[in-house]
């Protein structure tokens, strides 16, 4: 009986692992990279597929569906999480958000089972081996899957960029897709004549990858483009970041920046989507409390925190009874998700009808578009390959243990590299395709020695009886 739960536990972690590294297949076409879509909206398809697919366990074995309040809590740990990996991976770049929450969550889930439960390890120098064996593949794979940011790509989609022309001359361009970088700014009806541009916000690519200029610092002048006819659709060169060397030509660009950035609006039309939300932060931070985080770093520190929060979302199955474990504890983690986005829906309009003094009409009138046209096969399909990964990682915690189940469901990195490298052709320079082989290689070296360094519960009482 052990062995068996326990080999249920290493094949829910498997299927888990394929399906939350399919899940994000679906959105990948150009339709729906090109929306872009409200963290909270992107949350709530995966929220309804996860309380709909809920209902399949009644086919699955369990005899009818409970609730326990339990499942609000897990609610509240995966949903936030949830909303803040779409901000990181639309800011940010999927490949860094991908590593740094897998990273986080292998992490905070390892402390939890190991430290929090007391779930037993054959060598807890041995697994914490594992552990950071397990992180650097996975830093690894996502380093080599990143795209090429030193050239633009043929293609790329462009939220918001800003150039600065000859000093004073501002140039606003929003949700431009270009085949090529194709600028043609002028001080004056010369088309010859040469313009020194300064990109002060992103350039991001069809796969939200920022390209040039990537810390969205001000360039100084010597690193300027210059543009012109007979160089247009040249990638833009790596921006130097700015020193204390660059003196004045430093603090001229900054000054000019911020000047900018107050006389052009930091969100998309419609005031929503994940860029809008990130933007906001790091305006608000930078106007209010002096700190100056750019846009990209923001998105990085919201999936870091939003990792570390969300690892904890299986946490509350460990204080469940025994007969709520496993599947029967699926609907509970639905409605409670359920309910916890439901009311971050509420916090949302409230705020709107706040800003908006009051104004109910203008309140509605904020909030963001589900883009139901473009969204609904691929969010759907997204969400129900999720809900797959989600219920077999329920059932990994459960007879694997938070500290090795929820770690070894991370290695979905493993496949979504795969469906990029195969499939979508995103990494196609030998060299990137053997470093993250290797640091596959590196990755699942870590799985199979924590995987050997698992005790069942059982097993683990009687080493101690021992």
């Amino acid at each position: 009986m052990l062995l068996s739960a326990t080999a249920g536990g290493y094949l829910a972690a498997m299927v888990s692992c394929l399906a939350f590294g399919s899940f994000s297949v679906p959105m990948k076409s150009e339709a729906v990279r090109a929306v872009d879509v409200d963290p909270l909206v992107f949350q709530t398809y995966k929220t309804a597929l996860c309380m709909i697919s809920s209902f399949s366990v009644l086919f699955l074995g369990v005899e009818h569906l409970r609730f326990t309040p339990l499942g609000l809590l897990s609610g509240f740990f995966w949903v936030p999480a949830g909303v803040a990996y779409v901000v990181s991976a639309r800011t940010a770049g999927l490949a860094i958000t991908a590593a740094t929450s897998s990273s986080m969550t292998v992490m905070v889930s390892f402390c939890w089972g190991i430290f929090v439960f007391q779930e037993r390890v054959l060598s807890l120098s041995s697994a914490c081996l594992a552990i950071l064996v397990m992180i650097v593949g996975i830093v690894g794979m996502s380093f080599f899957s990143a795209p090429n940011t030193g050239e633009i790509s043929a293609k790329m989609y462009c939220f918001s960029w800003t150039c600065l022309v000859n000093k004073d001359v501002t140039k606003q361009v929003d949700d431009v897709e270009m085949m090529k970088l194709n600028l043609s700014v002028s001080e004056s009806d010369d088309e010859q004549q040469p313009a020194e541009i300064v990109l002060l916000e992103p350039i991001v690519d069809m796969e939200n990858q920022i390209i040039g200029n990537p810390d969205l610092t001000p360039v100084p002048r010597a690193s300027m483009v210059t543009v012109n006819s007979n160089n247009l659709g040249s990638p833009i060169p790596k921006a130097s970041s700015p020193s204390k060397s660059d003196g004045e030509d430093y603090d001229d660009c900054k000054y000019r920046k911020r000047k900018a950035d107050r006389q052009k609006p930091h969100a998309p039309p419609d005031g929503n989507g994940a860029y809008a939300f990130a933007s906001m932060i790091s305006k608000y931070l930078a106007e209010e409390c002096d700190v100056d985080i750019p846009v990209r770093q923001v998105g990085i520190i919201t999936v870091a925190l939003g990792a570390s929060w969300g690892a904890a979302a299986l946490v509350p199955l460990h204080y469940a009874e025994e007969d709520m474990k496993g599947l029967n504890y699926v609907f509970s983690f639905a409605v409670g998700a359920g309910i916890i986005n439901l009311l971050l829906w509420v916090a949302r309009f409230y705020y709107n009808y706040v800003s908006a003094r009051h104004d109910m009409v203008a309140a509605w009138q904020a909030m963001p578009s589900f883009h139901f046209k473009i969204m609904a096969v691929p969010g759907f399909s997204s969400g129900l390959l999720w809900s797959i990964g989600n219920m077999a990682a329920i059932l990994a915690a459960t007879h694997l243990g938070q500290g090795v189940g929820i770690s070894l469901t991370q290695s979905s990195m493993l496949v979504t590299g795969l469906w990029g490298i195969c499939w979508f052709k995103e990494i196609t320079n030998p060299l990137a395709i053997r470093g993250w082989l290797a640091s596959a290689c590196l990755a699942l070296s870590g799985i199979l020695l924590l995987s050997y360094n698992h005790m069942p519960p059982l097993a683990a009482k009687a080493a101690l009886k021992g």
